[in-house]
């Protein structure tokens, strides 16, 4: 008879009998004449690669290509409590087809909006992804900068490569909120492989943050 015999799968007339799976996977046809088996399903999602926690002055946050790899075609950058060490400083992410040796060329602009009043602008035709924009208050207290970015087309040898998202960040002078929509576009038909995150202003350091790295499956 067909069914489950103990521990044991039991195909009818077959003569094949299969061990059962594990909670959460699924049964897999081997083809004709085969016994069947069980594997993991694969599903849609984030894959968390890699996350990095400041604990002193550091420079910048690179992701390089023991994470950014031809496996995923897309990837998501967060970044929580970001704090700049010098105020009016800001947060900016470029891209980097060879390691992180050279940049890939970038055209990015940022739509700011003040969350506790009625003023917007915008900062366009910058050589970076400004995730951030506008004065940064230094301020740990302030919460640093926090948002994300989700990364295009990473693995083509064709297209350019597409970046947006979006941050919240504080000034303390004036007390002002900012909301802020960011958006770039990475002309390199190569494939990426690194990424950093640092200040666009000289001489710029982190002191406090996380960011994490994570893989987009279809």
């Amino acid at each position: 008879m067909s069914g489950i015999i103990g521990s044991k799968l039991n195909i009818r007339g077959s003569g094949l009998v299969g061990s059962l799976g594990t909670d959460g996977q699924h049964l897999l046809s081997s083809g004709p004449g085969k016994t069947n088996v069980f594997e993991a399903a694969a599903g849609a999602g984030l894959v968390k690669l890699v996350s990095t926690t400041l604990t002193g002055a550091t420079a910048a946050i690179a992701f390089d290509s023991t994470y950014i790899t031809s496996t995923y075609s897309k990837y998501l950058v967060t970044f929580e409590g970001i704090t700049v060490e010098t105020d009016g400083h800001d947060l900016a992410i470029l891209l980097s087809t060879d390691d992180g040796s050279s940049f890939a060329t970038t055209v990015g602009m940022a739509r700011y909006y003040t969350v506790n009043s009625s003023t917007s602008g915008s900062a366009g035709s910058v050589a970076y992804y400004p995730a951030s924009s506008e004065t940064t208050d230094n301020a740990s207290h302030e919460g640093g900068i926090s948002g994300h970015a989700f990364i295009y087309n990473t693995t083509s040898t064709v297209q350019d490569k597409i970046m947006l998202g979006q941050a919240l960040s504080s000034s303390a002078t004036p007390a002002t909120i900012y909301g802020v929509l960011c958006h770039a576009k990475i002309k390199t038909s190569s494939a990426i492989n690194y990424l950093k995150l640092y200040e666009p202003e000289a001489g710029g350091n982190f002191t406090v943050g996380t960011a994490t790295l994570y893989g987009i499956v279809n």
